[in-house]
């Protein structure tokens, strides 16, 4: 006789991609956690469907209530975070909203507590589902936020495909005056409001006995009126102009206004902008009228090296990068029989002519020029050097 228990059978329940969503990120597992302790059943997502077992036996589980407290919770959440965004909007001055793929966005909500803590940033709120990405704060907590995010997605996946868009201003900076309690409004004493208004008894509505001035002095009133307005109640008489209201500019003008531009490029590659005592950087510094910057000193683990262009306009950064990459891609088109020592002296430069680094007595030579050859020395470098004593000597 077989005495093995029948295996339970799992309830399945359709749920939404989002609550689906939701129920991966870490406020959702804990309570599908806390969830599992109390109702002793392990709860599992298959697809698109809540797979509800119990681990009880006999003992029956709803598969209803416990779906209507994810879906109770999933939207509290969504309200809080709601609720949330709008706190920020109005209490930070600036904001970077970006719309990011869900590996992109696992990423950054991996490391959203560094980037936030090194970045002092006001908040950050990550949306896994739909990859949106909002960060709050002053406009150089955001601006570094922002660059560091870049960074670090820029170390895991490479070079970024899309452009992360830039700061921009919250609607706090509309309000530029505050609620001040002690400055109080000029309104009419209550003196005339009594005296234009009679209201008579308290319970003058309720009681036959009529106020004490029931009849209405109508020239009266309209005189009374006349000394309280702005304006002379005669509507054939437009109002005068005013002058109009200058209005004072949220921030300071800004006196020094430059842009920036930052590009990959393989780490292999510097030699090309680097070589000749950087002669094809400093040509395509006076070209474009920019500051190039290799960053040698970051250490890549794919194999890149960041370069930063500085402008006037995003005009001449786009040309300076163009050339750039040109230069690059120029290279690594070359045969790799004959490579070049540097990027100024190669003959199929674009910035350069034939004859750049050559001297004028190793023109006329057929033979290559290296400038790193042990033969083109000069020869008094040779006589200063030490003989080697043989070991029998």
């Amino acid at each position: 006789m077989d005495d093995s228990t029948p295996y339970p059978v799992p309830q399945e329940l359709y749920i939404p991609q989002k609550m689906k969503a939701f129920m991966a990120e870490p406020q959702g597992c804990a309570l599908v956690a806390a969830l599992e302790g109390q109702f002793q059943c392990s709860i599992v997502v298959i697809n698109d469907h809540l797979s509800v077992i119990s681990s009880a036996d006999g003992v029956a589980v709803d598969i209803n209530q416990i779906e209507k407290i994810l879906r109770d919770v999933w939207r509290k959440r969504d309200v809080q975070i709601m609720i949330r965004e709008a706190a920020l909007n109005a209490s930070c001055t600036h904001i970077c909203h970006t719309l990011l793929p869900r590996a992109y966005c696992a990423v950054v909500l991996f490391f959203s507590s560094d980037l936030q803590r090194r970045s002092r940033c006001t908040d950050i709120i990550i949306d896994q589902f739909t990859g949106k990405v909002t960060m709050f704060g002053t406009e150089q907590a955001v601006n570094k936020a922002r660059e560091m995010m870049i960074e670090c997605l820029t170390e895991h996946f490479g070079l970024l495909e899309m452009n992360i868009p830039p700061t921009q201003r919250t609607t706090r900076m509309g309000y530029t005056n505050s609620y001040n309690p002690e400055i109080r409004t000029h309104l009419p004493p209550n003196s005339f409001l009594n005296s234009v208004f009679p209201m008579g008894e308290p319970n003058a509505i309720l009681t036959s006995t009529p106020p004490t001035t029931s009849i209405m002095d109508e020239p009266l009133l309209s005189a009374s009126l006349e000394k309280h307005l702005l304006f002379p109640s005669d509507f054939s008489v437009p109002p005068p102009r005013l002058s109009p209201v200058q209005e004072l500019p949220l921030t300071p003008p800004k006196t020094c206004v430059v842009e920036k531009i930052k590009q990959w490029i393989p780490t292999t590659e510097v030699g090309k902008i680097l070589g000749n005592r950087a002669a094809v950087k400093k040509h395509i510094e006076r070209q474009f009228n920019c500051v190039i910057t290799v960053h040698t000193e970051v250490q890549s683990s794919f194999g890149a090296t960041p370069v930063e262009i500085v402008a006037q306009n995003k005009e001449q950064c786009q040309e300076a990068r163009n050339a750039v990459m040109s230069l690059m891609q120029s290279h690594q088109d070359k045969p790799a029989s004959n490579p070049p020592d540097s990027g100024f002296s190669t003959p199929g430069s674009p910035f350069t002519s034939d004859s750049s680094s050559t001297t004028p007595e190793k023109r006329g030579n057929s033979r290559q020029y290296h400038r790193g050859s042990f033969r083109d020395q000069p020869k008094v470098m040779l006589a200063l050097t030490p003989r080697k004593l043989s070991p029998s000597d």
